[in-house]
């Protein structure tokens, strides 16, 4: 789950997706493309390290970080470094997508539903009864504790930069490709509970 999580502002609107790019290939790209984020790595499917760090501040990525934390993320990033006016705000990466799924156990319930489900899911109207389906497994579980901390800790933070107590913030969708329209965007969400709620 890739979101991005920015102060407020009423003319600036912003989105919430589920890009996963976690192919092998992909990730040695990332591992070499972007070491300073994996230097504090843990072991990983196939061999390969994923990064511990999953949640990056928008003046820590660039227009090359697309296919890591999304095209918007990636863009806001490269906008902040070149001393663009962006409020400020931080976004989460496919790891924290993957943790999440891995952690709260939504991952393995979300495989065996399409595993025994797969013959089915050829036909359009039960491709969308099964994302309905996938959607409600990822709303039923809470946040783990541990990601949960991390992310009140960067509002928290959040709120410290811009000097203003149960800061407004937006959270939205920043897939690798642009899906207008296609995922929901939150307003004005205000409190650390509500961010991770």
């Amino acid at each position: 789950l890739v979101v991005v999580l920015g102060a407020w502002a009423p003319l600036r609107q912003t989105h919430r997706g589920l890009p996963t790019n976690g192919d092998a290939a992909n990730a040695a790209r990332l591992h070499a493309a972007h070491p300073r984020w994996m230097s504090d790595s843990l072991p990983g499917k196939d061999g390969l390290e994923m990064a511990e760090k999953w949640i990056y501040w928008f003046e820590e990525l660039s227009s090359a970080d697309n296919d890591f934390v999304g095209k918007k993320c990636a863009n806001l990033g490269e906008m902040t470094r070149l001393g663009m006016r962006v409020p400020p705000g931080f976004a989460i990466s496919v790891q924290g997508y993957e943790n999440f799924m891995e952690q709260s156990g939504a991952g393995d319930e979300v495989r065996k539903y399409v595993s025994d489900n797969l013959p089915l899911l050829k036909n359009v109207k039960k491709q969308v009864e099964a994302s309905r389906h996938i959607r409600q497994i990822i709303e039923s579980k809470d946040m783990p504790p541990s990601m949960e901390l991390e992310l009140h800790e960067h509002y928290a933070e959040l709120q410290r930069r811009v000097n203003i107590e149960k800061l407004a913030v937006a959270v939205r969708s920043s897939g690798a490709v642009s899906m207008p329209g296609q995922m929901e965007t939150y307003l004005n969400v205000r409190g650390a509970q509500d961010v991770t709620s």
